[in-house]
C-alpha cells in the first residue's frame, strides 16, 4: 500500500488532459471512515499539483484512506484516479526506559555535644575566684550555677542536673 505522511508536505503531481473543454478545475478528496477531506488542485498547462498539509490534525498513524482525484471540464464531473494510502510518520522515534531513578530524601542526623565539661571549667573558675576574695559557704555554689545557667542560657535540664549534682558532690556533699 502507498504511504502519505503525517509529519510532512506531501506534493502529488497528476498529468491532466482536458481536450475540448473551455474550464478544467481539479480537486483531490481524502476519504476516511466517517468524513472526507478536499483539496484544490493547481493546474499548469498538462499537470496538476496539490500539497496536502496538515493531515496529523485530522489523521493518525496507520489510518488507512482513499484518495481520489476529481476534475471538472466544463461542469462535468470526471474521477480519472483513485488509490489507497496508510498514513505514517516520515521519522520513526522509540523510547524505552533504561532506568528510573527515585529520589530519595536525605536523613541526616548528628548528635549534639553536651558542652556539659565546658561549663564545669568555666564554674570551676568562677569558684576559683571567688574563693581568692574571701571564703563563702557551700550553699553560694548553687547560686553561682544558676546565675552561670542563666547567662549562658542553658534551658537543657539534664546539663543542669549534671552540673548541679558535679558540684553537690564536689563542694557540698564532699
Amino acid at each position: 500500500m502507498k504511504k502519505i505522511f503525517l509529519d510532512k508536505k506531501n506534493v502529488l503531481s497528476f498529468s491532466i488532459k482536458s481536450e475540448g473543454a473551455n474550464k478544467t478545475t481539479a480537486r483531490l478528496i481524502i476519504e476516511m471512515k466517517n468524513f472526507g477531506v478536499v483539496y484544490n488542485c493547481s493546474i499548469n498547462k498538462k499537470e496538476g499539483t496539490v500539497e496536502l498539509t496538515n493531515l496529523k490534525n485530522f489523521l493518525k498513524e496507520n489510518d488507512e484512506v482513499k484518495l481520489k482525484l476529481e476534475v471538472i471540464a466544463d461542469d462535468v464531473l470526471f474521477q480519472p484516479w483513485t488509490d489507497n494510502f496508510v498514513a505514517e510518520n516520515s521519522i520513526m522515534v522509540n523510547s524505552t526506559l533504561i532506568e528510573s531513578k527515585v529520589n530519595k530524601p536525605i536523613i541526616s542526623v548528628s548528635l549534639k555535644e553536651s558542652k556539659i565539661n565546658e561549663y564545669i571549667k568555666d564554674i570551676e573558675y568562677v569558684i576559683k575566684e571567688v574563693k581568692k576574695v574571701n571564703k563563702f559557704p557551700k550553699i553560694r555554689i548553687l547560686e553561682i550555677i544558676d546565675k552561670y545557667a542563666k547567662a549562658k542560657k542553658i534551658i537543657n535540664s539534664k546539663e543542669l542536673f549534671e552540673l548541679n549534682q558535679y558540684f553537690k558532690n564536689k563542694y557540698i556533699n564532699g
